[in-house]
Formats: structure tokens, C-alpha cells, sequence
């Protein structure tokens, strides 16, 4: 009976570590691409190719308007935007972006992400990204921000 017990409470805890240690590389992935593919990639005017790889196709930034009104912003425009910016000036800004996480919460193949963006150390953005999980990985699919005066 207590060679059961002792399995069975063993058992949980195997399971119980693989869970968390597979959330952890969840958490880890979703920083990675979120640097790369958000902040170097479309704050920094970095590598497209990344950002192009870590957004959905059908991503949409959501802007609310000053009269109440929702505005939608897809990540082909914002790409060709970049792009333009890129051309004009090769080495990007003059001041980078830098990114700090404040909380990714995931729950099965959903995530979000409170992110704090700075620029020349003053706090610029409050982001929350949503993000599913598909065969091929994380994708960001969409954003709702709050600008910092």
C-alpha cells in the first residue's frame, strides 16, 4: 500500500514538472518572438522576414478613436510602412525600443501578453498581444495598446 501511494504521489509530480516546464518554453518562445518579430522587427525596423513569420496574416492592430470608433491597422500595412522607413533610413531609428514583460499568461494553445515598451528610457507603450498556438508555433494575431504621454 505504501509502494502505491509512493508511485502515485511520485506519478503527479513527474507530471506536474513536465506541465511547468513545458509553460516555461511556452513563456520563453513567446519573449523570443515577441522581441524579434514585434520589437526588433517592426518598433527597431529590423528583420521583416521574422516579423513576417511571427505575425498572422490576419493580425490586426485595434486603435480606439478619439470619437469611440475602433480602428484597424493590419500587419501588411504596417510591414510596407517598415519597409519604406527601412529604405529611407537603413539603421533604424536613432533611439531603439527596448521591451520589458510584465505578464504572459497562457492557457493551452492561447496567450497574452503585457509588454512595456521604452524609447530613450521613458515609457512610451503599455501592449497587451494575444497570441494562438498553431502546428507551426506561436503567432501574434492581434494588439490593443495604451500610449504613455
Amino acid at each position: 500500500m505504501k509502494m502505491t501511494l509512493v508511485k502515485l504521489i511520485l506519478s503527479i509530480c513527474m507530471l506536474w514538472g513536465t506541465a511547468f516546464a513545458s509553460a516555461k518554453s511556452d513563456t520563453e518562445k513567446i519573449k523570443v518572438l515577441i522581441t524579434e518579430a514585434y520589437v526588433e522587427g517592426l518598433q527597431n525596423w529590423g528583420d521583416l522576414e521574422k516579423t513576417k513569420q511571427g505575425f498572422d496574416p490576419t493580425f490586426n492592430l485595434l486603435i480606439a478613436g478619439k470619437k469611440g470608433e475602433l480602428k484597424r491597422y493590419a500587419i501588411a500595412d504596417w510591414m510596407k510602412n517598415v519597409a519604406r522607413k527601412k529604405k529611407k533610413n537603413p539603421g533604424g531609428p536613432k533611439e531603439k525600443t527596448t521591451v520589458t514583460f510584465i505578464d504572459v499568461d497562457i492557457t493551452g494553445t492561447v496567450a497574452v501578453a503585457k509588454i512595456e515598451l521604452r524609447k530613450g528610457g521613458k515609457h512610451i507603450f503599455t501592449d497587451y498581444l494575444s497570441l494562438y498556438k498553431f502546428e507551426s508555433g506561436w503567432r501574434i494575431v492581434s494588439k490593443v495598446y495604451f500610449q504613455h504621454k
